[in-house]
């Protein structure tokens, strides 16, 4: 379950390129051990392990990025 956050961002951004030929996010996505890794997100949560995450987020998104994101989701 640790690469839950990183496999979802990595589909998040593989359909976001298929759909829109563009990213959902800037960051680069590389190859780990254990699969699909965005550095800063990474780093930046690691502390979670396994746990929820609950964070604010002020950025807007498109209403497209956000249909990909619940799909991806559910």
């Amino acid at each position: 379950m640790k690469q839950a956050l990183q496999k979802l961002l990595y589909y998040i951004q593989g359909i976001c390129l298929c759909i829109y030929e563009k990213p959902a996010f800037p960051e680069e996505i590389y190859n780990w051990e254990y699969g699909p890794v965005i550095k800063e997100i990474y780093y930046k949560y690691r502390k979670y392990k396994n746990k929820i995450i609950i964070c604010k987020n002020d950025t807007e998104i498109s209403e497209g990025l956000e249909n990909i994101i619940y799909n991806v989701l559910m």
